[in-house]
């Protein structure tokens, strides 16, 4: 990195080119797109991370949220060499920038690619996040005395602060006897002398406490203290009563409601963009945890989707071709918030309806929540959906799921996991002919008892062709006919699942021949909502052959004749002979018909 150039060319080059710009607001939501100044974004700068961080910014419209979100993440770029070093990381001293060659040269004799770029990073900020809409000469400060309400931008940081002094949106700092406590947002000026109108040095207000203001700035140093010409985009901070603050200027910046505010200072951190400032993070793998599995790089740009009740911030950030997902410390190895997400609760809502339980609920309330979470479901699916839209349907979600217990509860059945995956504890999945061989391997079938069912035109529904209570290990490899499936109810014997146990229970009593009736849940199309389940039905008494309702000496003998293989029972008769449902009609079968018939 270099260091100090003489003074007086600092001057007079100083900063930046920045173009006038009148408040115009952003839409809402708007993904940051890359505008172009004089030129469009440079191929180095496109290909470079500095750009990837540039398109995860989600522009609000409030212009404080957005300059910092926009500037912050620019942190630890550095300046190149040439044209063709400009994605930030070449660690150059020639003052190449990406900053530069968007702004270019406006005349006057400033601009390019090449020039001390302190105030063109500051102009660079307001003009990407949207905060002013035009640029070039004619639109620096010192061309429109009279317009005090627009955000006006300059080449010159003693023109830029001195334009503020006029219209009375310029501070003194503590060090020159002001009494004004730095807000986000606000320019920050430097006085290589010390003194109070010879500004040298810009830079945007993070945020500042009780003793500090912190900043982000480009063109200095990853060192404590001013640094007039460091090359770099850093993330800094310097004690309120340092001697080389001049001071600060408020700009007319618009203010959206209901734009989450952030605490910059991470007091109060929220889910968000996240910049690792000033040290690389350990990445924990549990919230409590003290093993860590990934080292985060400083200068990383991460997403925080969740803070942890002990401080920690859950994580995600892409780390070459990886994923890393874990905890982060929120404490002194700084972190900074760059954007706070709406939560609108949709998906954790969505979660909470999957996971209810049917036989906690009436069907009638079923049917509220099923259909809301179809809503729900559609409209995290949409790319055109609204924040409060979604925020609406969570909270209507959640009222209906908070309605448990109340009314007539479903009385029986089996809840349904999923369709076509793999068997974990706690599930009942289905398995589909689309699913190919349910074998060991491919679906875990085993400690389940495992019912086959086909369709029947007549019922208009599925019934229970065979029933499989698996011990173990030893499970057969099942293909399944184009109008069968499988269903498979984990066995629960130690209670641990509570859920479980029940659908053992249940399943338990089914026999080959009950009619099978799905709720919430379609075997044909694999498809399912939350608190699905399936009921089982007998349609007929068991050896009651010939249908008539009664158990007489004409079923005996039929079932006689079957076990002698003198007149073979099949279809219907059959399934009404196997009176004890284990999917064979046997003399056990007969001897059960008899001691009726006997009794009768």
């Amino acid at each position: 990195m270099k260091r100090s150039i003489k003074r007086v060319l600092s001057m007079l080059l100083a900063l930046t080119f920045v173009a006038s710009l009148v408040l115009v607001p952003a839409t809402p939501a708007e993904a940051a797109t890359y505008r172009t100044g004089a030129n469009g974004a440079s191929s180095s700068y496109k290909s470079g991370k500095y750009y990837s961080n540039f398109q995860k910014i989600t522009l609000t419209g409030d212009g404080v949220t957005d300059v910092l979100a926009i500037a912050l993440s620019q942190t630890g770029y550095e300046e190149g060499n040439s044209t063709s070093a400009m994605g930030g990381t070449a660690g150059g001293s020639s003052n190449y920038t990406e900053y530069c060659y968007n702004m270019g040269d406006w005349g006057g004799g400033y601009g390019g690619s090449d020039y001390p770029w302190c105030a063109t990073f500051v102009s660079w900020a307001l003009f990407q996040s949207r905060c002013t809409d035009m640029m070039g000469y004619n639109y620096w400060c010192r061309n429109h005395t009279g317009d005090s309400s627009y955000i006006w931008c300059e080449v010159s940081c003693s023109q830029w602060a001195n334009q503020l002094r006029r219209y009375g949106r310029f501070k003194y700092s503590a060090h020159n006897g002001g009494s004004y406590k730095p807000q986000p947002g606000d320019l920050i000026f430097f006085d290589w002398a010390g003194g109070s109108s010879g500004e040298d040095h810009i830079g945007i207000v993070v945020y500042s406490d009780s003793s500090k203001v912190y900043t982000i700035e480009g063109n200095t140093s990853d060192a404590a203290g001013l640094e007039d010409n460091g090359g770099g985009a850093y993330f800094k901070s310097y004690a309120l009563s340092y001697g080389y603050i001049s001071g600060y200027g408020i700009l007319p910046y618009k203010d959206v409601a209901g734009v989450p505010d952030i605490d910059y200072s991470g007091a109060n951190p929220t889910p968000g963009l996240y910049m690792a400032t000033n040290s690389t993070k350990y990445v924990y793998t549990t919230e409590t945890g003290s093993t860590y599995n990934y080292t985060m790089p400083r200068f990383t740009l991460f997403e925080v989707t969740d803070v942890c009740s002990n401080g920690r911030l859950k994580v995600k950030y892409t780390s070459g071709s990886t994923t890393v997902t874990g905890y982060i410390k929120n404490n002194t190895d700084r972190v900074v918030q760059l954007s706070s997400t709406q939560v609108d609760g949709l998906s954790d809502a969505v979660a909470a309806a999957d996971a209810i339980y049917f036989a906690d609920y009436s069907e009638n309330i079923l049917s509220l929540i099923r259909a809301k979470y179809s809503t729900a479901k559609s409209l995290l699916a949409s790319s055109t959906s609204t924040y409060a839209q979604k925020k609406a349907c969570a909270d209507e979600l959640n009222a209906l799921i908070a309605r448990k217990g109340e009314g007539t509860l479903v009385s029986e059945g089996a809840y349904i996991t999923a369709f076509n995956k793999k068997i974990t504890n706690e599930n009942c999945n289905i398995f589909t002919p689309s699913f190919g061989t349910v074998s060991y391997s491919a679906a875990n079938h085993k400690w389940t008892t495992n019912v086959i069912a086909k369709y029947d035109t007549n019922e208009a529904a599925y019934v229970i062709k065979s029933i499989d209570v698996c011990p173990g290990e030893n499970v057969t490899d099942v293909t399944l006919a184009s109008d069968e499936i499988l269903i498979a109810v984990h066995q629960d014997t130690t209670n641990s699942a509570s859920n479980s146990l029940k659908n053992g229970k249940y399943i338990g009593g089914a026999k080959v021949g009950d009619v099978l009736t799905f709720v919430g849940a379609d075997p044909k199309t694999a498809s399912m909502t939350c608190g699905a389940y399936f009921t089982y039905e007998t349609r007929y008494i068991p050896g009651d052959v010939d249908g008539d309702d009664t158990i007489s000496s004409t079923d005996y003998l039929q079932i006689k004749r079957h076990c002698n293989s003198s007149a073979l029972l099949t279809g219907e008769g059959f399934l009404r002979a196997d009176f004890n449902g284990d999917g064979t009609v046997t003399s056990t079968d007969l001897i059960a018909v008899r001691l009726i018939c006997t009794n009768n």
